[in-house]
C-alpha cells in the first residue's frame, strides 16, 4: 500500500493500515455466507500492478480489486491534477490505474478496481464534478461532456498525459470506482457488522476489532491468500460464533448506502423519489410506486429472507416513518420474524439496535379527539418526537379527506427524547397498538395514519400491527408542506 508524505506521516499510516485491514475482514467474513458471492480474498497481490492492497474474487463478477491512498493532510482535495502527479520517479496514479486494467484485462473480462482515499473531492474540479454519487464512477458524466467544455478539455489532457486515446481512457474509467473521503473506520465498522451477524458470529465492537487484527496478522505474515477454512480457524480460535444469524434489509429511499453489497438484501428506490438531495426526497414521482414498485420488492426480500434460512432480521438504510411501519409489518411477529431497527445518534452514527424482543416498559398516552365530519374514515396521529395536530387538521381539511374524525395519542411529553430507552420504543408501540385495535372495534372502514417520531418506533409499530382496518399511511413533505400518501396497509 502507498501513502503521500506530509507531517505525522505515522498518523495516515496507522488510520490507512487500519481502513485496510477493516476492509480486508469485511470481505473475508462473507466467505463463511451459506452460499458465499466470495470465493476467496488475496492480500497484497504484487503482480496486480496499482491496485494490489486487496482482490477480493466472487463467484459470477469479476474481481474486485482495491488500493487504498490514504493522507496526512485530509483536508486537501482530490483534484484532477492529483491522478497526475507522481513521487519522484513514479508514474502518475492515472497511468498506473491505466498500466493495471491493462495488466488485468484478460481474453476481454474487464477488472473491477477501487480507490479508497480519505481526501474530499474538490468541488469546482472540472473531472471530479463528473463523479456519480450512486455509482462512484466518473462515466458515464465525463464521457458526455462536449470537447470545448472544462471537463472535455481535462479529459483530453488526462489522455494526452498518460499516452492513450480518450476512448481508451473512458473505457478505463468505467471499471474504476472512486470512495473519496473514506476517513471514518465506524462506517466500515458497522458494515462489518452486518456481514458478522449474516453468518452468525459475534458483532460487538470487540469482535470486529478481533478480525481486524486477524487480517493485520495475515499481512504481517505473508498470507496471501484468504479462503473458508482460514476465517473458520479464526473464528474457533477467537471464540466468534454468536447465536441465530441476522438478516441486513437495506432499504435506500432517501440516501445511497457506501457498500450495499454487504447487506443481505439491499433495495434502491431513489430513482422513484423527486429530488437530488436526500433532504429533498419525499414525493415519489408516481404515486403507484408505493403499491406496484415498492410494496412487492420488499416482500419478495421477505420471501429470499425466509428460503434463505433467517427468522432474525434488522431494517437499515435511509427511509422516511412510512416505509418504516411497511417494512415493519412485512417482517411482522405474526409472519415469523424477529425485528431490529439501528438507533442513531445526533450525529447519524449506530448506537445499537432496538429489538423488537425485550423488556417494555407501560406507556401513557394522551387522547385528543377531533370532530371533522367530512367522511367516515378515521384519522390516527401519533406524537412522540413533537405535536402534529395542527398540521394534520390542515391537511385533512385542505386535501379534503374522508375524515369524520382526528383521534391523536401523546406521549406525556413529546420531544426528541421522549423514548429514551428500548423498553421505552417496545412498550410505546404495545401501547398504541392495543388502543388503536380498540378504536378498530367501532368498524371504521380505513385508517389514517401519521407519526411524529422516530424509525425505530415507527417500525415494531409497524411489526406488532396485526387485527386492523385497512390503513393509509402518510409521509410528511417538510415545514408547512403538507403530507404525501405513501404505502396502504391491507385489513389484517
Amino acid at each position: 500500500m502507498s501513502f503521500e508524505r506530509g507531517p505525522a506521516a505515522s498518523g495516515a499510516r496507522l488510520l490507512g493500515d487500519d481502513y485496510q485491514h477493516l476492509l480486508t475482514w469485511l470481505h473475508a467474513a462473507q466467505l463463511i455466507h451459506r452460499d458465499p458471492d466470495v470465493t476467496r480474498v488475496e492480500l497484497e497481490k504484487h503482480a496486480a500492478g496499482n491496485v494490489d492492497d486487496l482482490v477480493v474474487h466472487r463467484r459470477d463478477k469479476p474481481a474486485l480489486y482495491h488500493q487504498v491512498k490514504f493522507t496526512t493532510e485530509p483536508g486537501q482535495p482530490l483534484t484532477s491534477d492529483w491522478f497526475l502527479e507522481g513521487s519522484t520517479g513514479d508514474k502518475p496514479p492515472l497511468a498506473r490505474f491505466f498500466e493495471s486494467y491493462e495488466k488485468l484485462t484478460v481474453d476481454g473480462r474487464r477488472p473491477e478496481m477501487v480507490l479508497h482515499t480519505n481526501r474530499l473531492p474538490a468541488v469546482n474540479d472540472p473531472i471530479l464534478r463528473c463523479l456519480d454519487g450512486t455509482t462512484e464512477r466518473l462515466v458515464p458524466k465525463l464521457a458526455r461532456a462536449s470537447p470545448r467544455s472544462a471537463a472535455g478539455k481535462a479529459r483530453a489532457l488526462w489522455a494526452q498525459r498518460i499516452g492513450v486515446t480518450e476512448e481508451q481512457l473512458l473505457e478505463m474509467l468505467s471499471s474504476l470506482q472512486i470512495r473519496a473521503a473514506q476517513a471514518s473506520l465506524n462506517n466500515l465498522q458497522e458494515h462489518c457488522r452486518w456481514v458478522m451477524d449474516a453468518v452468525g458470529l459475534l458483532a460487538t465492537l470487540d469482535a470486529i476489532d478481533k478480525g481486524m487484527l486477524a487480517a493485520r496478522r495475515w499481512v504481517e505474515a505473508g498470507v496471501r491468500d484468504v479462503v473458508a477454512d482460514t476465517v473458520t480457524e479464526l473464528i474457533d480460535e477467537q471464540q466468534l460464533r454468536a447465536r441465530e444469524p441476522i438478516a441486513t434489509v437495506l432499504i435506500q429511499a432517501i440516501a445511497h448506502d457506501v457498500w450495499p453489497e454487504t447487506a443481505t438484501e439491499a433495495l434502491d428506490w431513489l430513482d422513484g423519489f423527486i429530488g437530488e438531495q436526500p433532504q429533498e426526497r419525499r414525493e415519489t414521482r408516481d404515486p403507484e410506486l408505493w403499491a406496484k414498485r415498492f410494496a412487492p420488492e420488499l416482500r419478495n426480500a421477505a420471501d429470499r429472507v425466509r428460503v434463505a434460512g433467517y427468522s432474525r432480521v434488522r431494517i437499515d438504510g435511509a427511509f422516511r416513518l412510512a416505509t418504516a411501519i411497511f417494512a415493519g409489518s412485512v417482517f411482522s411477529d405474526v409472519a415469523g420474524f424477529q425485528l431490529a431497527v439501528p438507533g442513531r445518534s445526533g450525529d447519524g452514527t449506530w448506537t445499537g439496535d432496538i429489538a423488537s424482543d425485550g423488556d417494555r416498559r407501560p406507556t401513557t398516552l394522551t387522547r385528543t379527539d377531533h370532530s371533522l365530519d367530512q367522511g367516515e374514515e378515521l384519522a390516527i396521529g401519533l406524537n412522540i418526537s413533537g405535536d402534529l395536530t395542527n398540521a394534520v387538521l390542515h391537511h385533512i381539511q385542505t386535501a379534503g379527506l374522508p375524515i369524520r374524525r382526528l383521534v391523536v395519542l401523546s406521549v406525556a411529553q413529546p420531544g426528541r427524547d421522549a423514548l429514551s430507552y428500548p423498553a421505552d420504543v417496545r412498550g410505546w408501540a404495545t401501547t398504541v397498538t392495543d388502543q388503536l385495535r380498540g378504536l378498530s372495534e367501532d368498524g371504521w372502514p380505513r385508517l389514517h395514519l401519521f407519526l411524529h417520531g422516530a424509525r425505530t418506533a415507527a417500525a415494531l409499530l409497524g411489526h406488532q400491527w396485526n387485527r386492523m382496518p385497512p390503513t393509509q399511511l402518510w409521509d410528511d413533505l417538510g415545514s408547512g408542506r403538507g403530507y404525501t400518501a405513501a404505502f396502504a396497509l391491507p385489513s389484517t
